[in-house]
């Protein structure tokens, strides 16, 4: 079982490295100043503390008046008190006490989760300088009460890491309280400038803002509304949302070319798609809630998830105009959603590379009989075995759902490239899009935009068709012999729309020699050919031929000849060719070759 998921975690880390270094998918060209490449930690010193396959023993003792001032906890008010801590862990150079040590606890959780004792309470802990486990100024104790199967935020956190999201880390944890057994608790990485080093790298962390519920109680165009709380950082200078949020504010002509100066669009796309694939219901993308904010030390922002309890439902929506504005506005915006359906594409291909579900199994597998002795689990183990095997067969169904979206989804324009008369011939096919969600689209495509540059250029030329039916034009400002890229853009207005793959096309091959022929006596076949009509302005004498073999029941082809023939007269050419064998049977292929290149092959049987 333990065997299955390191082998998911190394699929994992080869899918990481694919995934993060890919600024170009599905015709959708991100450029460097819209994403950057997060790697998840490795190799720090408290990664053995988040294998979700060991589990450790935490004791916690508390006084009476620490107890006293717990049970006055509520949602809005939660107060640190003394506690005495110590665990028990299998370490990497083996089992290891760590304190007994003086720490401060508070209870944590929301509408859902807040427990107070003697219920299942959710815990953060906080230590001392001198009295820290590698390093970690805090620990994060879920109580899981809302996920019976136990196994929702660990696959889930999984998924948004190997997206190149920065997520928390998870491990699993035996809890008692003053010696009284609390069960199976989920120890998540605490959201903290010591994790943020990790992803962002040190002192490149200017806030990490908690973001929660707006739309629904809070403003979010407030920079300093109750809904978003300053976990690191200035709470007095927050310029950076601002700055932010009055992007956010600009109408749908300016707004995509605007937010993507302060907000990574690579990260938040693959965010919400993860969110919308898991079935996050409760997080930014539908209901604006659980998530952070982070703002490094030039303004930029990305997104990290938060409250993973109740993904991996019934709940599926790919794209509903619900949640966060960053996300409705997205949806409307078609560069961003283009982006958005590029990752979630992304996400769909992941969790089947991973063997997500399968993952999933065996973790609760591992799990179930910490879950079975848990004396304050508020599910029984019936339910947990059923909500266990109904997510796994979730994040699987969840691929098919998605499928069936992106089948609904705008298709990008295919384009192809051929030379007519010294100009570049460029047709796409008829852009198709759905009216789902919408009753209409909402953004209608205007005219397309044709857009070309020498390979190694980076400023691309452009060309409008004001004709949203077309389906061609030549670009007549083309060298021979030059690589060209080309792509193709619907418009509507002075937004893209989901943009044609870059195909990339040589100018100035000759075309196809004339007239092969072949006509075999005894052990050796005669080949007639004539030079190509158009040889791109080449003298006759300056072009050379290529001839290949091969038997017909072979693959590969040889060379006849050791190097290339060249032919300075004009008319039928002839070359007589050796047979290896003359009981079998062979084809020949035949192409021109000038300074600018090589034409296309043509092929003759015997």
């Amino acid at each position: 079982m333990f065997e299955s998921m390191r082998a998911y975690s190394c699929k994992c880390m080869v899918l990481n490295k694919i995934l993060v270094g890919v600024l170009v998918v599905v015709g959708v060209t991100v450029s460097a100043a819209e994403a950057t490449i997060y790697a998840p930690p490795s190799g720090d010193e408290a990664e053995w503390l988040f294998d979700p396959s060991k589990v450790v023993s935490i004791s916690l003792n508390l006084s009476q008046a620490s107890l006293d001032a717990l049970a006055a906890s509520d949602l809005d008010v939660r107060e640190y008190v003394a506690a005495t801590f110590s665990m028990d862990a299998e370490t990497p150079t083996g089992m290891k006490t760590f304190g007994p040590w003086e720490i401060q606890a508070k209870i944590k959780g929301m509408w859902g989760s807040f427990r107070l004792l003697p219920a299942k309470s959710a815990f953060k802990l906080k230590f001392p300088n001198g009295s820290r486990i590698n390093g970690l100024k805090k620990l994060t104790l879920n109580n899981m009460v809302q996920d019976p199967s136990k196994v929702h935020e660990t696959v889930s956190y999984r998924l948004f890491r190997e997206m190149g999201v920065p997520a928390p880390r998870t491990g699993y944890a035996e809890l008692s309280i003053n010696g009284e057994p609390y069960g199976l608790y989920l120890n998540v990485e605490t959201l903290d400038d010591v994790m943020l080093s990790n992803w962002y790298g040190d002192d490149n962390t200017t806030h990490l803002y908690e973001g929660s519920y707006f739309g629904w109680y809070n403003n979010e165009f407030d920079p300093f509304d109750a809904g978003y709380e300053v976990d690191e950082g200035d709470d007095d200078n927050r310029s950076d949302l601002i700055n932010l949020l009055e992007l956010n504010e600009s109408d749908s002509t300016t707004w995509f070319n605007n937010v993507k100066a302060k907000l990574d669009m690579q990260n938040v796309t693959r965010m919400w798609a993860v969110e919308r694939y898991s079935g996050h219901w409760d997080g930014y993308s539908y209901s604006a809630n659980n998530y952070y904010l982070h703002s490094d030390i030039n303004g930029r922002f990305t997104m990290l998830p938060w409250g993973l309890d109740q993904t991996w439902g019934s709940w599926f929506e790919p794209s509903s105009p619900q949640g966060g504005t960053l996300f409705t506005k997205c949806m409307n915006v078609r560069p961003c959603r283009s982006r958005y359906v590029a990752a979630l594409e992304q996400v769909r291909d992941a969790v089947l590379e991973m063997d997500l579900g399968t993952y999933a199994r065996d973790l609760y597998a591992s799990l179930r009989n910490y879950i079975v002795t848990d004396p304050k689990k508020e599910h029984s183990i019936e339910d947990a075995d059923w909500w266990a095997t109904y997510s796994a067969d979730q994040i699987v169904s969840a691929g098919d759902r998605v499928s069936a979206w992106l089948a609904v989804e705008p298709i990008k324009p295919e384009i192809n490239l051929s030379e007519s008369q010294d100009t570049l011939q460029v047709t796409w096919t008829p852009l198709k899009y759905s009216s789902y969600p919408f009753e209409a689209p909402p953004d209608p495509v205007s005219k397309f935009t044709v857009f070309w540059r020498r390979v190694g250029s980076s400023i691309w030329r452009r060309r409008d068709i004001i004709d949203p039916s077309a389906t061609t034009m030549a670009l007549t400002a083309v060298r021979g012999g030059v690589e060209y890229e080309v792509k193709v853009a619907p418009m509507s207005g002075p937004r893209e729309w989901s943009n044609s793959d870059v195909k990339v096309f040589t100018m100035g091959l000759p075309s196809q020699v004339l007239s092969l022929a072949s006509s075999t006596l005894g052990s050796a076949t005669s080949l007639r050919w004539q030079a190509p009509a158009d040889l791109r302005g080449v003298a006759i004498g300056d072009v050379t031929y290529r001839i290949e073999m091969r038997r017909l029941s072979s693959i590969r082809w040889t060379p006849v000849f050791s190097g290339l023939i060249k032919i300075r007269s004009s008319g039928w050419y002839e070359k007589r060719v050796l047979l290896p064998r003359t009981d079998s049977a062979y084809e020949f292929r035949i192409r021109a070759e000038i300074v600018y290149g090589e034409g296309p092959w043509r092929t003759v049987r015997q």
